[in-house]
């Protein structure tokens, strides 16, 4: 806040040590960082100007020279490293020249007066692939710098971004401690695993795999529940009774339980076993020219039943009877009739 009004933190480190900004012009940051508040990394530009850095090749650091542009990714630590901040590649610093990405060690190289010809190439004795300090470069053959990386072990070192795995340390699943802190090992198998183990950690030696790459002991497990089956017999009928002690009618399913009380209600006495399976409920007699074998779903369960036709037959007459009734009484079958 300055004088009750909201100032942005740059533009009041620039009044306070260089001076005020006139009217229609800004402030560009020289290093990119917007946070940034070094007077010494200000400049004061117009807007055209401001905005054609900005979008200038689509690069941040595109209208600064190539030396200046590499000491605005610079970070000096404890060793003298000049560690790259950009965009990197296998743990190599990389950026744009002319169209062309190339390395930020070797672009380093070339403006310090070294030069690369044959099967030349550079080598960090630094250890660190991100570091693009001249003095921390040598040039050496293809084989020589392969030999040295074989005997430092400095890819097992290191990670893709140029963290040393003895100082930051390893996750569990192998992964660097450095670029995920908080990361543990759960999930599929590490990466030297995948031919040997399934992601739910059945061994293929054990198991067998399918031609297509599948475990045989995942694809059990999915087929299985898949599988549903014939579903087991209600123990209990909708009116309560244990089924598994009363028993069912083998003929259509019901619960003779409910059989015997519908027949003491409705003939005063109880029917027998015999009667169940040769009579129906309202006492017709059952045989195969006054019966017919039906197929039902009740209780979400589909039986084959034998219906009888003489019930059948009365409860078609009852209808026809209370249709008549109705056409009797005010000329018009009901709302429940059939037309």
């Amino acid at each position: 806040m300055a004088d009750g009004k909201r100032v942005s933190g740059h533009r009041f480190a620039y009044a306070a040590f260089v001076g005020d900004v006139p009217p229609g012009h800004e402030i560009d940051h020289l290093c990119r960082d917007r946070a940034c508040v070094n007077p010494a990394h200000l400049e004061l530009v117009t807007r055209t100007e401001n905005l054609r850095r900005r979008d200038h090749f689509g690069k941040p650091l595109g209208h600064l020279p190539l030396a200046d542009r590499l000491l605005a990714r610079r970070l000096v630590d404890g060793e003298g490293c000049w560690i790259w901040t950009g965009a990197k590649v296998r743990g190599y610093g990389v950026l744009s020249v002319a169209g062309r990405t190339r390395y930020v060690h070797r672009v380093a190289y070339e403006l310090a007066g070294g030069t690369l010809g044959g099967d030349l190439t550079l080598d960090h004795p630094c250890q660190k692939p991100a570091c693009f300090n001249s003095d921390h470069l040598e040039a050496v053959s293809r084989p020589e710098n392969s030999k040295r990386a074989a005997t430092s072990s400095r890819r097992r070192r290191t990670c893709r971004n140029g963290h040393v795995r003895q100082k930051v340390g390893v996750n569990s699943d192998g992964t660097c401690a450095g670029c995920h802190p908080d990361r543990r090992r759960k999930g599929p198998p590490r990466r030297g695993d995948v031919h040997i183990r399934c992601a739910k950690g059945h061994s293929y030696a054990e198991t067998g795999r399918y031609p297509s790459g599948g475990c045989i002991a995942c694809q059990k497990v999915k087929d299985k529940g898949r599988r549903k089956g014939p579903r087991p017999p209600l123990q209990h009928c909708p009116r309560g009774h244990d089924t598994f002690q009363v028993g069912r009618s083998r003929s259509n399913g019901e619960c003779r339980e409910c059989a015997r009380q519908y027949a003491r209600t409705r003939y005063g006495y109880r029917r027998t076993a015999a009667e169940l399976v040769t009579r129906c409920r309202n006492g017709h007699v059952r045989t195969d020219e006054n019966t017919r074998i039906v197929s039902r779903t009740r209780n979400d369960q589909q039986r084959t039943e034998r219906l009888c036709l003489d019930c059948r037959r009365e409860a078609v007459a009852r209808h026809e009877q209370r249709r008549a009734r109705h056409r009797a009484g005010d000329g018009r079958p009901s709302a429940n009739s059939r037309h």
